[in-house]
């Protein structure tokens, strides 16, 4: 499979929500999201159990990732170990991120 980068956006504007599922097979999860400024106050801090990889694909914000602080932007790549709490805490513009969720147990 393969998605050029133009044609992510175009996913994400022709659904009526802020975020489209690109990819959910056994072993992985990709999708694509856009947080308003809204967001970060909304959002809250969680844990997944599955490892996770954000690029960020527009906009600017800060992320935590454990006691972490990481100010973000386009291109950036934020990686989160399953079980790690983070929190999306500032968006500066609107933020679009690609989101990776995969389970290393199912590569053993």
């Amino acid at each position: 499979m393969h998605i050029p980068q133009e044609d992510l956006q175009d996913k994400l504007e022709a659904t009526a929500t802020d975020s489209v599922g690109l990819i959910d097979t056994e072993t992985m999860t990709i999708g694509l999201k856009r947080y308003s400024k809204d967001a970060a106050k909304k959002k809250g801090s969680r844990k997944h159990t599955e490892d996770e990889l954000y690029h960020i694909i527009g906009g600017a914000g800060r992320i935590t990732v454990g006691d972490e602080v990481y100010s973000v932007t386009s291109g950036d790549l934020v990686y989160i170990e399953q079980g790690e709490s983070h929190d999306i805490i500032e968006i500066h513009d609107e933020l679009t991120v690609l989101k990776i969720l995969t389970d290393k147990s199912a590569f053993n």
